[in-house]
């Protein structure tokens, strides 16, 4: 068996011998080919590399966002609960919203509304006292209801539209009297976009060349960008022809990258996030666009690429010229490790490796490792045997009858007085459920009485049979006995079988 494994060692040796020469070989006959495909590949990978930086950038820009919008949610709730409001004297709380307008950048105009849709106060000329909120502009009536009908602390998020100081968002809070239990009024604040466009701006200013980033909404019209030849609300440039990227742009949750042709014939790269991933944007609908010329990055990037393609494939050779010389330096010890460790799975733990093999570095770890388990398997194994024994001769000597099942009831050891008993020599009764070697009755009633194992087993418990119960032996030998039966338990205390001891009366 040894020569066997050390023919099994050497034939799977050679074989990565022969490997390693041919990876060397694979590694220098290659090079022109590389050379008249690395173009290929080199934009391949560049093309991924722009996907991902595209999309990571995406995604930041659209936690941005979101940030912003949340921040905003806070700013109307924590306005709604403004002392002034409460007080209910229209000049104080108007000059109260101008103050609080004049000093954000963000804020266009802010509204206390009545339930009945009149503008009670206004932060400025926008909105005229007593005026209807929704008079220009009738889909807000919508937005207002719910929040009219809304919990204190629930803000209502519009979408992008026209409002009369431009484009901007509505956020909508009830404004409730706690004593009366009632709506007083609505809370409308107009945010611009001007902080999300600086967001974009970032963003923009990090993409190569002269295309750029847009935030659109699930219509396709483009909400914020600094392309100046797209205004608000206009359509996605890239729709026209390629109008299938709208579904793509705005399925739930999704981010990826795209190239395609634009209308002046450019190969541009598109990195995509809808927005409604994230957290309070999910009321917008929006989704965030970045654009990127793929002609204008390829060559100083491809330029490098080939430096690194070129400086790495020496690194490689050299690397494997290494290997190679040192695949074949062990062999022979991993011979003799691999021919010894098929000696010990094979039950042999008398072999030892030389000391030799024992000084050969990381094989001479393992050689040492392969002794040592050795040694130490031999003599846990010669302890087991020993104990084994023991076991045996203290059953074969005990005066009563003893049988041991697992957990299933199977008999695993039975000793001579048992046998003798029930009829059943241990070769044959080992393996059988109890029931089928232990079969008693009641010697008044010839009932079968309960298997003692099974109760032991569902009970935990000792369980002991009076003298009326009658042992029937294999050949029909009736003996009338006494008997019990005690759970075998582990270090745990969890039952890993069951042990019968029983008697014949005189």
């Amino acid at each position: 068996m040894v020569d066997n494994s050390k023919k099994q060692s050497r034939n799977f040796l050679s074989f990565e011998a022969r490997v390693a020469v041919i990876a060397l070989l694979a590694v220098v006959i290659p090079l022109g080919i590389f050379a008249a495909i690395s173009l290929h590949s080199s934009s391949k990978t560049l093309t991924e590399v722009i996907a991902k930086d595209l999309e990571g950038q995406a995604i930041l820009v659209a936690r941005d966002i979101d940030n912003f919008i949340g921040q905003r949610i806070a700013d109307a709730k924590l306005l709604s609960h403004a002392d002034v409001l409460a007080r209910g004297r229209v000049e104080p709380v108007a000059q109260y919203l101008t103050d609080i307008v004049e000093s954000s950048d963000w804020l266009n105009n802010v509204d206390i509304v009545a339930p009945s849709g009149v503008i009670i106060a206004s932060s400025g000329n926008h909105h005229p006292k007593d005026c209807l909120l929704w008079e220009k502009d009738p889909e807000i009536k919508k937005l207002f209801t719910a929040a009219t009908g809304a919990e204190p602390g629930q803000v209502f998020l519009s979408r992008a539209r026209m409002l009369d100081a431009g484009p901007g968002l509505l956020f909508m809070t009830p404004i409730r009297d706690v004593a009366k239990a009632a709506v007083d009024g609505v809370l409308v604040v107009e945010v611009n976009l001007n902080s999300i466009g600086q967001i974009v701006s970032v963003f923009d200013k990090s993409v190569v060349g002269d295309k750029y980033v847009y935030i659109v909404n699930s219509d396709g019209k483009v909400i914020v960008t600094e392309d100046p030849s797209v205004a608000t609300f206009d359509s996605f440039p890239a729709l026209k022809d390629h109008p299938e990227l709208l579904s793509l742009f705005f399925t739930p949750g999704n981010v990826g990258s795209r190239v395609y042709t634009d209308a002046g014939g450019v190969d541009v790269m598109v990195g995509y996030a809808d927005i409604s991933k994230f957290g309070v944007n999910q009321a917008l609908g929006w989704s965030i666009i970045a654009v990127a010329p793929l002609d204008e990055i390829k060559l100083p990037v491809y330029a490098a690429r080939n430096k690194l393609f070129a400086f790495g494939l020496a690194i490689s050779l050299v690397a494997m010229l290494v290997v190679y010389a040192f695949v074949r330096k062990i062999t022979g010890s991993l011979e003799n490790v691999a021919a010894h460790a098929d000696t010990i799975s094979n039950g042999d733990f008398s072999q030892r490796l030389s000391a030799e093999v024992e000084t050969a570095g990381v094989i001479g770890s393992l050689a040492t490792t392969f002794n040592r388990m050795a040694s130490s398997v031999e003599t846990i194994m010669g302890e087991l045997q020993e104990r084994e024994r023991g076991l045996s001769l203290t059953l074969d000597s005990i005066g009563d009858a003893v049988i041991v099942t697992d957990t299933a009831g199977n008999i695993t050891r039975i000793n001579p007085v048992a046998a003798d008993l029930t009829g059943w020599p241990a070769v044959e009764a080992c393996g059988q459920l109890l029931t089928e070697v232990f079969q008693i009755v009641n010697v008044q009633t010839r009932e079968p009485v309960a298997d003692p194992v099974e109760k032991v087993l569902r009970t935990g418990k000792i369980v002991g049979l009076a003298n009326h119960t009658v042992l029937i032996s294999k050949d029909g030998t009736e003996y009338q006995i006494a008997d019990s039966a005690a759970p075998i338990r582990d270090e745990n205390g969890g039952i890993l079988g069951v042990i019968l001891v029983f008697s014949g009366l005189s």
